[in-house]
């Protein structure tokens, strides 16, 4: 059976490397690992950081859409599940402590 290649109008992204350094000049052309890749990427981990730690902030302060935000199940890029993936976190245990440190609170009031 022949093999079917895509068509050569159809743009790819190929990363570029030494073995690989030929390219059609319709591809566009992604360098990885550059200084400024690098710096970009250091940016967005702290970014989700933050926006991890103001969460479970305003969870604890009884912030609803803090809360409806880490109650979500969904695993899509933005969601909690996948912030804590970003730094190997397990959701479920992160909520666990986070209703203690919440009770806690509220059996000092």
């Amino acid at each position: 059976m022949k093999k079917i290649r895509p068509p050569y109008n159809k743009p790819t992204i190929r990363i570029i490397t030494e073995q690989n350094h030929t390219t059609r000049k319709s591809d566009p052309v992604i360098k990885i690992n550059t200084p400024a890749d690098v710096e970009q990427g250091q940016r967005c981990v702290e970014l989700w950081r933050a926006v991890l730690l103001q969460a479970m902030h305003d969870a604890t302060k009884g912030d609803a859409a803090a809360q409806k935000w880490m109650e979500s199940k969904s695993t899509s890029p933005t969601s909690f599940y996948w912030c804590c993936s970003l730094f190997d976190i397990e959701p479920d245990i992160l909520i666990r402590e986070l209703q203690k440190r919440m009770e806690e609170l509220d059996s000092r009031e």
